[in-house]
């Protein structure tokens, strides 16, 4: 829970919006709790690697960039990825 508010604080354009966290119970009446998040289409940096074997640096750099960015805007909220 404290992760999913610290997440809902960070803005980014390229960290996805967390929206909610939501906690139920499956059949067997087990607890299952889940996260909803923004949707966003189009390719992922995975789709863009099987394509082809490498990236040029001219491509890489820019999605390298984004990524540090993105990360920092997440340290600063005080989100950490295990």
């Amino acid at each position: 829970r404290t992760e999913v508010r610290r997440a809902r604080q960070v803005t980014h354009p390229n960290v996805c919006r967390v929206h909610e966290l939501f906690e139920t119970r499956d059949g067997a009446g087990a607890p299952l709790v889940f996260v909803t998040m923004q949707l966003l289409r189009g390719l992922t940096l995975a789709d863009h690697l099987a394509a082809r074997s490498s990236l040029p640096v001219s491509e890489a750099l820019p999605l390298l960039a984004g990524i540090a960015g993105a990360l920092d805007a997440c340290h600063e909220a005080g989100v950490v990825h295990g």
